[in-house]
């Protein structure tokens, strides 16, 4: 006789790693509200965080999660951006496996790269539960790499279900792997942003005039765009000041354009939950080239900021009609988009208020509550009920 699905479930989440970083947040706040919903979690870490992670890791522990960080030491740079690492290393995918066996869960769900592989691998053993492979962003505009498509395709393939966090990616990963667009399960990401009534202003920013871009210094995030657009805007007598949150590499070359450009723009540096520096009708751009489903813009919306943003991946289905949408890579057009912002305070306390109560749609409670109704398919797609 076969089981019946049970409703209260023992899921292992398989990480890469831990460090301040969208997907890393949502997958903790899933495991914190799947126990608040009486399951069990385990969350096994691919990866020991690095010391510019320690604070990001002090949060993770303080959301009293089963955490197991599965390799002694980080590895080589080249085996953690690779697939290599599961090639060159069985010891660690019998360490994964060690501990699956160890905490033995009714589902897996593998949710970065290279935790993919490694759930993959294991998928032939006997005794191996389902697995749920995750797509997080449009992987036809990041995967360069033949070999690494490849492995992803063979990972996907052998998942039970896939789960996509926006229709967009969903679309893109069928199409560009081959895979069976049956096989997908659409779970938006959860606004993980603190209540409006939180929110502080940076001091000496003028609220009518800043315009902040929450992301990596990276370029596929566009702030190359953003400083094109704001030299327009300078040139049409149309002063902004731009603010850039986040961290990496591309900080001195954007302070050189922007210098070159004589623009004032205001470099914060990573900022730990940084939505918190919005308030209501504050001008939020996202200027990315791609996107999954953005988390830094699911948030500004929940703080009531008026948005710009490109119009990529599934943007469109976290915006809706409450903000202005214009296309990748099209400084003047993004340029017309905060001018219109800037020229007009009523717009952008209305298009900001329209913004928060989209928010409200992608709370962490029905993440959960989706994210176990495909839990509990794949587990009757398992036992064949």
């Amino acid at each position: 006789m076969i089981a019946p699905v049970p409703n209260h479930l023992n899921v292992a989440l398989l990480l890469d790693r831990i460090r301040m970083g969208g997907t890393e947040r949502q997958f903790l706040s899933l495991a914190r509200g799947l126990q608040d919903d009486g399951h069990q979690t385990h969350i096994g870490v691919l990866y020991q965080p690095s010391s510019t992670d320690r604070d990001f890791w002090k949060w993770a522990e303080s959301l009293n999660l089963n955490i197991t960080v599965l390799e002694s030491k980080p590895r080589s740079r080249l085996h953690q951006s690779s697939w290599l690492n599961l090639m060159s290393a069985p010891s660690s995918v019998h360490r994964v496996w060690r501990w699956i066996k160890q905490v033995n869960p009714q589902i897996v769900h593998a949710g970065m790269t290279r935790s993919m592989y490694f759930a993959a691998a294991l998928s032939y053993l006997p005794g191996m539960p389902p697995v749920i492979m995750s797509r997080r962003e449009m992987v036809s505009a990041v995967e360069t790499l033949p070999g690494r498509r490849r492995f992803g395709i063979w990972a996907l393939n052998r998942g039970t279900l896939i789960v996509a966090n926006s229709k967009a990616v969903a679309a893109d990963s069928c199409s560009y792997e081959k895979q069976d667009p049956a096989r997908y399960r659409v779970v938006y990401n959860a606004c993980l942003t603190a209540p409006i009534s939180k929110a502080t202003l940076d001091q000496g920013v003028d609220r009518d005039k800043a315009v902040y871009l929450i992301a990596n210094l990276r370029p596929q995030k566009g702030h190359s765009t953003a400083l094109e657009a704001s030299g327009l805007l300078r040139g049409q007598g149309s002063e902004i000041e731009l603010v850039f949150v986040g961290g990496g590499p591309l900080e001195e070359e954007l302070r050189r354009r922007a210098d070159a450009l004589g623009i004032a723009v205001r470099f914060t540096g990573p900022v730990p939950d940084p939505a918190q520096l919005l308030n209501p009708s504050t001008i939020f751009l996202q200027a990315s080239e791609t996107e999954g489903f953005p988390n830094a813009l699911l948030e500004a919306m929940a703080m009531e900021a008026a948005i710009v943003a490109t119009n990529v991946g599934g943007t469109i289905e976290a915006v809706g009609s409450a903000g202005i949408l214009v296309p990748p890579r099209d400084a003047n057009a993004m340029a017309d988009g905060i001018a219109t912002l800037v020229r007009d305070p009523e717009l952008r306390v209305s298009l900001g208020q329209q913004a928060h109560n989209r928010a409200l749609r992608f709370s962490l409670r029905r993440s959960v509550q989706e994210h176990v109704k495909v839990y509990q398919e794949a587990l009757t797609l398992d036992s064949g009920l």
